[in-house]
């Protein structure tokens, strides 16, 4: 708009001086030859010696066009060597502007979808066809064999290092059936059950170096859905429809946050909750908080060794419920305090607790009805992944407490 203008201006200053209305006219006739374009005019002394409006717009006057959000108009002042010649009017349609970002969010979205189908569909494959069903075939004849049935075939057609396993496994079950009473022959099979050992060690380890690897890559890939969402909304300018990818991405790092602890942790097998919850509130934080606003916030989180499902379902609830107390509830040079909280109250049974100090939430809300999307994002993955239950309070401001069946991960 501002390069057209002056452009614009530039092209009809010595024509106004001149006189030259013919080359006006034709100007401002090509002007509406982009599609975006729906006025265009010029005056001298406040007088409209040209103006030209696209069909369908022209029972509209310019301060019509100026008042209404569906178009951006500009008035500028014509000048040639320092002296006022005239004024140039211009409005262009937001129309085609906002069906494109409408389409391309779309589209991005749908990539996204794409894209994590795609990954957790290869990561799933594998794992199950080079990892669990080795392991599981493995796992069935250590059972028979330990009920006694030291004659158990033992699978050791594969040649990656399950394979090696399962082979070192039966060579020392054959040895264990050939012990005879010599004591140089004991020895020698316990030197070869150590040796046996320490190839399962050797094995489990590498098991561990290939599920950080995983994790790793994961969380990469995440990290490039991140970076694509940041670039896209880079080029929106308007905040109504930057937003939705802002949250996004949000969503995405607190789904990403558990692949980068799991890779940084010695163990595997157990999620630091605390550390998890304690990252998402610091990245909303970054995120969220509006300038001079002093809000604390305050983490009690019991020791619980949640499963992965159920601990990005917790992970996007508290990124949700986080993100609308720091944008609604605590303005700007306000102080305030958020309290976290999750808490085994049986033994099965866990409490996860979000309050503020704010103003609380409107009497009316109804989370079945609410038109909020990340409510409805809490209400399903209560309801979905975690099989338990919300309620929503007003206690000296907005109080969420979510219980749930407590399962061992």
């Amino acid at each position: 708009m501002n390069k057209l203008t002056v452009f614009s201006t530039e092209s009809l200053s010595i024509a106004l001086w001149q006189f030259n209305y013919g080359y006006i006219k034709d100007y401002i006739n090509s002007l509406l030859l982009y599609e975006d374009i729906a006025f265009a005019s010029v005056l001298v002394k406040n007088k409209e010696i040209v103006k030209k409006v696209r069909p369908g717009f022209k029972e509209l006057l310019f301060s019509e066009f100026s008042t209404s959000s569906r178009f951006i108009s500009k008035e500028t002042a014509i000048i040639h060597n320092g002296v006022s010649v005239g004024v140039m009017r211009l409005v262009i349609s937001r129309g085609r502007i906002r069906n494109l970002i409408i389409s391309t969010s779309t589209l991005t979205i749908l990539t996204l979808l794409l894209v994590n189908l795609t990954v957790f569909g290869t990561n799933y494959f594998l794992s199950n066809w080079y990892l669990f069903k080795p392991l599981a075939k493995l796992e069935g004849s250590v059972k028979e064999i330990s009920s006694g049935k030291l004659d158990s075939p033992i699978d050791v057609s594969g040649n990656d290092e399950i394979g090696q396993l399962a082979q070192s496994f039966k060579h020392m079950m054959d040895n264990i059936k050939n012990i005879t009473a010599s004591r140089d022959e004991l020895n020698h099979e316990i030197q070869e059950r150590k040796q046996a050992v320490n190839l399962i060690k050797a094995a489990l380890k590498e098991k561990e170096v290939l599920f950080k690897e995983i994790h790793h890559r994961v969380k990469n890939n995440m990290q490039i859905i991140q970076s694509l969402l940041s670039l896209q909304s880079n080029k929106i300018f308007d905040p109504k429809h930057k937003k939705p990818l802002i949250d996004s991405n949000n969503r995405i790092k607190s789904m990403a946050l558990i692949h980068e602890i799991l890779y940084r942790s010695d163990n595997m097998a157990v999620l630091d909750i605390q550390t998890y919850f304690n990252e998402i509130v610091q990245h909303l934080f970054r995120i969220y908080r509006e300038p001079g606003c002093n809000v604390a916030f305050n983490l009690d989180i019991d020791t619980v060794q949640m499963g992965m499902d159920m601990s990005i379902a917790c992970g996007l609830i508290l990124n949700e419920l986080v993100s609308n107390a720091l944008k609604y509830a605590f303005i700007s040079d306000s102080k305030g305090d958020l309290f976290i909280s999750l808490k085994t109250i049986s033994a099965n049974e866990v409490l996860m607790t979000v309050k503020d100090n704010g103003p609380g939430l409107p009497t009316d809300l109804d989370l079945n009805t609410s038109d909020s999307l990340g409510l409805k994002i809490v209400k399903i993955l209560v309801a979905g992944q975690l099989k338990g239950n919300v309620k929503v309070k007003n206690d000296k401001g907005a109080l969420f407490e979510i219980c749930f069946p407590f399962s061992i991960g």
